[in-house]
């Protein structure tokens, strides 16, 4: 018998589900042992359901005995329900967006929210920003074979968790891995350009300075002050040469995914969207035409954070134009099943705008910079 610790409470875990789950992180830490647009044009309505509503999104009990497609289904179905109270919740003003993708990061290597996100995003793109891992051991690449196919195609950069063993496996398993020169291949080596065309869209990414020293126990997973600052300079200088000029940029780090959305928005009115992760928390933050955009963490903070962090995602809607119309930010707790959704509206179109002071103040979970 395994036991997981969730706040207050002992959950006795027999299914075979769960118990490979927690085996998986117990095996892994063993192993690693040995930014000028006015913010009211931003609208987002929440709506909260409770119990059967949604899911649990890891149903850590018995039931997780036969789990495996009952229990795909059931989250299936209930995220399929989402998106109508996700429509009613805006008001009646559902998105006009034929074009979506999804964004996601953090799974620290908790596959079992891994099957209902891939029924979710049903053969759209899925961008994956990082912290596949927890360590970045060789026995946790596992986690590549099904990450690699959580969309229709799946890109991805590494994180401060991940190894570029990780992340050749999965750039093996066909997901597209993206580095600061361009895709990493099968065997590892990187073909640029920087700036792939990728399901139409121009997508950069930029792997994680820490990967390189990931893999071993007590390996660093936080900068000095001088190295971040560092970081940060070294990234508003890796963009300003690409070119062409991307429309998606991947970056782990929501501190340096920040900074660089608010260098690019100074020096110019061009539209970019910024997709990030790292802290667990999902925000949608704006300067100018720059959209910064954090799905949360898609594995709830890993097996051993069951209890501690909402498992969630982001839902980008693209107009036309490419430009984000609206986002989904999505979220359930793994253990009582309450959940939330939420639609971050970008009212006006990039480039267009509304007259000063129109609309509603700015939601209190916007950060505005």
């Amino acid at each position: 018998m395994l036991f997981v610790f969730t706040r207050r409470r002992l959950t006795l875990v027999v299914g075979a589900v769960a118990g490979l789950a927690v085996a998986v992180s117990g095996i892994a830490v063993c192993a690693a042992m040995m930014r000028s647009p006015d913010y009211a044009a931003f609208r987002a309505p929440t709506f909260y359901a409770h119990g059967g509503e949604l899911p649990k999104l890891l149903r850590l009990s018995d039931q997780l005995t036969s789990a495996g497609a009952d229990y795909e289904s059931s989250y299936q179905q209930a995220l399929t329900g989402l998106d109508t109270l996700i429509g009613a919740a805006a008001g009646g003003r559902p998105v006009t967006s034929t074009e979506s993708f999804l964004v996601g990061s953090d799974i620290h290597a908790n596959w079992l929210t891994l099957p209902a996100f891939t029924s979710y995003a049903d053969h759209r793109p899925a961008f994956l920003v990082g912290d596949f891992t927890n360590q970045g051991t060789p026995i946790e690449t596992v986690i590549a074979g099904r990450a690699a196919h959580l969309g229709h195609p799946t890109i991805a950069v590494s994180g401060n968790h991940d190894t570029p063993l990780l992340m050749q496996q999965l750039a093996a398993r066909g997901a597209f891995v993206l580095t600061h020169d361009g895709r990493m291949l099968e065997n590892g080596k990187v073909r640029g350009p920087a700036v792939q065309k990728i399901d139409g869209m121009l997508v950069a990414g930029y792997e994680d300075p820490l990967e390189a020293g990931a893999g071993s126990y007590g390996h660093r997973l936080d900068f000095t002050g001088a190295e971040l600052r560092a970081q940060i300079l070294t990234i508003d200088g890796w963009f300003d040469a690409l070119s062409p000029r991307p429309q998606i940029v991947l970056v782990h780090d929501f501190r340096i995914a920040a900074a660089l959305r608010e260098h690019v928005a100074a020096e110019s009115d061009e539209p970019l969207m910024i997709l990030t992760g790292h802290d667990h928390k999902q925000h949608v933050d704006r300067s100018g035409n720059v959209v910064e955009i954090d799905g949360g963490t898609l594995g709830a903070g890993g097996v051993v954070d069951i209890g501690k962090a909402l498992a969630g995602f982001a839902q980008v809607h693209l107009d036309a134009a490419g430009w984000p119309e609206a986002v989904d930010l999505i979220a359930a707790d793994p253990i009582s099943g309450d959940a939330t959704a939420q639609r971050v509206r970008l009212v006006e179109q990039q480039g267009t705008g509304l007259p000063e002071g129109s609309g509603p103040p700015p939601p209190r979970n916007l950060r505005h910079r």
